[in-house]
């Protein structure tokens, strides 16, 4: 049902089947979904919830592509509308080392760790 949702745009049934989902014990929703989800979050300015459900969707798929999209995300939000740089620093360095394929964004990750490190105020050497 989420998807069908999601798909419709009814943000409002998406949550609340997404909500009954974890309620009944859900722990794994289909990636893809998930991830929809996540980013109808963010593009309502949910970014809290958004970083929030982008890192469980990190944990539960760690070996998937939506995974590390998950991580860049939260990244993303947590440096850019969250004011977190240590939290972007952390979903960063995660990227870096996931199992997952990502020579595509390695150069992004790098600059992304540098721009994190820059706004947290440490300064660590490249790994």
């Amino acid at each position: 049902m989420c998807q069908l949702h999601l798909k419709a745009q009814d943000a409002e049934a998406a949550w609340q089947d997404y909500q009954e989902y974890v309620n009944a014990g859900g722990d794994r929703m289909p990636a893809v979904t998930w991830l929809e989800l996540c980013r109808m979050a963010e593009g309502q300015q949910n970014y809290e919830r958004a970083v929030s459900e982008y890192e469980r969707l990190a944990r539960a798929y760690p070996t998937e592509r939506q995974s590390l999209l998950a991580l860049l995300s939260a990244r993303r939000l947590a440096l850019k509308q969250l004011n977190r740089p240590a939290d972007a620093l952390r979903y960063y360095r995660a990227a870096k080392v996931s199992t997952v394929p990502h020579l595509d964004w390695e150069a992004n990750i790098q600059a992304g760790i540098q721009a994190a490190e820059k706004a947290a105020g440490v300064s660590i050497a490249p790994a």
